[in-house]
């Protein structure tokens, strides 16, 4: 059934083509058309793609970590790129270990057609709205400024 939602996501994509405005995402997978993103919350422990695309697309999602400098904590943020293709029709065969409730982003690059979304999870159809974009706290605790 999944397969049958992904497919039908990508033929409304395709169908509406690169001058469609806006994202279709939703709570657990999306579609981006050419030059856009979407998000989406993981809500499995894997995530599957497929679509196509002429110059390629990549699938991130963030992270807050602590550290300590000069004997201060500092908390940052960084983008982790989780998978990532170039130009083709592309199905990954292989699922993306995922963070499990976290935000992941969808960008497709130049012109194409992608989707994302947990894997043997019942799906949701995509739909304008889409979950807004956060970090996972991987900070232990840690409070910006305080001493380390």
């Amino acid at each position: 059934m999944k397969r049958i939602v992904i497919l039908g996501a990508l033929a409304v994509a395709a169908a509406a083509g690169p001058a469609a405005a806006t994202p279709l995402g939703s709570q657990s997978s999306c579609v981006a058309t050419g030059g856009q993103s979407c998000r989406f919350v993981a809500d499995s422990n894997f995530l599957g793609t497929a679509g196509a695309t002429d110059t390629g697309w990549t699938l991130t999602h963030k992270v807050r970590t602590a550290g300590c400098d000069a004997g201060v904590t500092v908390i940052t943020t960084r983008t982790v790129v989780d998978d990532q293709g170039g130009e083709n029709v592309f199905a990954n065969p292989a699922p993306v270990d995922a963070v499990f409730a976290a935000v992941y982003t969808l960008t497709v690059r130049g012109d194409g057609v992608m989707t994302a979304g947990g894997i043997g999870q019942s799906p949701t159809l995509p739909t304008g709205s889409e979950p807004p974009d956060s970090a996972v706290d991987d900070t232990n605790g840690a409070v910006a400024g305080a001493p380390c």
